[in-house]
């Protein structure tokens, strides 16, 4: 049960009835992890990294989750264990800018699946852009009475756009949009190949940029 601070009552992008929880964790056909890489020796910034999986069901399931304020070594160390850890994660999504372009350089040849990622637009467009993901039930994350991290993820994007940290949520909206764009892909590429036999506009840049 979520109750820690009260979360506005109207406002809010992301709604309480909408989310859902998993106590078994569901099977997944893809896995990524998302990482939002504001990292600072001092302060109060955070540094987040998710395990994002969708489902055969085509449900978007929260895995696991990491949250601290990291130095940029710290950083580097988080993102190998989680790569270790789940070696299934066919991608590593990494905001180009700011602490994540150096983070890439370091990573693009030791690990991989390390994925440059570019989102376009404000932080609050990208949310509203995978809202309905929320609104029609298929994102799930861990149940926080076992997974009790969730109880802050849930209260932050409950509170965003105006919640004191926007980490955790800014790692979803990067994963969800990941999944989604690639989803379509996928499905447009199996009516491609019915159809015509064309592959050309499915082969990918080294580069991702985030359509929102």
């Amino acid at each position: 049960q979520l109750q820690q601070q009260p979360v506005p009552l109207s406002g809010a992008i992301f709604e309480k009835q909408y989310i859902n929880f998993w106590q078994d964790k569901p099977e997944v056909k893809i896995m990524v992890s998302s990482w939002d890489c504001t990292f600072k020796e001092t302060g109060t910034s955070y540094v987040v990294g998710q395990i994002w999986g969708v489902s055969h069901d085509d449900k978007y399931i929260l895995l696991d989750q990491i949250r601290n304020r990291m130095s940029f070594s710290e950083t580097l160390s988080a993102i190998r264990k989680f790569a270790y850890k789940y070696p299934s994660c066919i991608a590593h999504l990494i905001e180009e800018k700011a602490n994540g372009s150096a983070i890439i350089d370091v990573l693009n040849t030791e690990i991989a699946g390390i994925t440059a990622v570019l989102p376009l637009g404000g932080k609050e467009s990208r949310a509203h852009a995978i809202e309905s993901l929320w609104s029609n039930n298929q994102v799930i994350l861990p149940d926080p009475q076992i997974h009790l991290w969730v109880n802050d993820f849930a209260q932050e994007l409950l509170e965003f756009p105006s919640s004191i940290f926007d980490d955790q949520v800014d790692a979803m909206t990067k994963a969800l949009s990941w999944l989604r764009e690639r989803a379509l892909k996928l499905k447009n590429f199996g009516r491609s190949m019915a159809n015509t036999g064309d592959i050309s506009c499915f082969l990918s840049n080294s580069r991702a940029v985030l359509q929102l």
